[in-house]
């Protein structure tokens, strides 16, 4: 077995991380495994207790991980710039394991996991290396009515979610050098949109505002426009293995939503199994009944009207 080393991403939220670390900590084969974490410089005053925090306990505790790598910041990098030439937080750590590693595991600083994170998403990342219908191994499972029965994981590519996946660097590499041009090629090309609204009509209207500029964020809804129009899937497990904590309100794509939305991801249940039993099934079962389900239960859907009038509003701007 390969481990795939956990890079993690953070700046202020202490109380996050610190949860995120202990969880990833009691993790079955957490020894086997190296974490690398860039604590981000802050951008303003009210980052700096926070940051502070998190400088203190990363240098005052010790973990059971095969290494633990910390790299503090001396600018502010920020999270996400995306662009042709954009780096960040992220992209500074991606760029330090690919040097070592084929593959790779990114969380959040808000996630939570369950003890057998760990070996399910090494365990993907080693069945699907050479399978590339197959984009990312996810540990989160969406708090959806999907359809289970012998198996223990799916597959999905209505909606990329990075609570927690692991990724080979040759799929990273495939869109790591992708332009905006690729984007405004599937908007003009009818047959693509349709491919997409056929998945998910939200992506319809998140196609349309990452292909305005250069400077779009490869992160969750490219990536999932990048399934769809290359026909990969994402794998997900059957019961949750994580737990996205940034639910209370300090997630910065977790504000706004109804409280029942919010309660249902924030106290989420996830598996507290001590250890993987393995993938049973080819994640192929219920596969088409669970993309509807996640098409018509996703809490951000767009009607079709609302959809068609952005599409058509985008294709007009670009004439112009």
């Amino acid at each position: 077995m390969i481990y795939a080393p956990v890079i993690i991403p953070t700046l202020n939220r202490f109380e996050h991380l610190k949860m995120c670390l202990e969880s990833l900590n009691k993790n079955h084969n957490s020894d086997k495994t190296e974490v690398f974490i860039s604590v981000d410089f802050p951008p303003s005053d009210k980052y700096q207790e926070g940051h502070k925090l998190i400088c203190d306990y990363l240098e005052n505790n010790s973990f059971n991980f095969k290494k633990l790598h910390v790299f503090k910041q001396e600018r502010n990098l920020g999270v996400c710039k995306g662009g042709e030439n954009g780096y960040d937080n992220i992209s500074f750590l991606t760029d330090i394991v690919s040097e070592r590693f084929d593959r790779w595991i990114l969380s959040e600083d808000d996630n939570v996991f369950s003890p057998c994170f760990l070996d399910y998403i090494n365990e993907g990342l080693d069945r699907y290396k050479d399978d590339n219908t197959v984009f990312s191994i996810c540990g989160y499972r969406f708090p959806y009515n999907l359809i289970i029965d012998n198996n223990n994981f799916l597959r999905q590519q209505s909606d990329f979610n990075a609570w927690g996946y692991g990724i080979w660097k040759n799929r990273y590499d495939s869109i790591k050098k992708l332009k905006v041009d690729y984007l405004r090629k599937i908007l003009y090309n009818p047959l693509k949109v349709l491919k997409l609204w056929r998945v998910s009509n939200l992506q319809i209207v998140h196609l349309a505002g990452l292909s305005r500029k250069n400077g779009f964020k490869k992160a969750d809804n490219f990536f999932t426009i990048y399934m769809i129009d290359k026909g990969m899937t994402q794998i997900m497990p059957a019961k949750s293995l994580v737990r996205n904590v940034g639910w209370d309100e300090t997630g910065l794509h977790c504000l706004g939503f109804p409280n029942d939305v919010v309660n249902r991801f924030k106290n989420q249940e996830i598996d507290d199994s001590p250890s993987f039993d393995g993938l049973k099934g080819t994640g192929w079962e219920f596969f088409k009944e669970n993309q509807k389900v996640i098409r018509d239960e996703d809490f951000q859907k767009f009607s079709f009207v609302d959809a068609l009038n952005v599409y058509i509003r985008r294709i007009i701007c670009f004439w112009k």
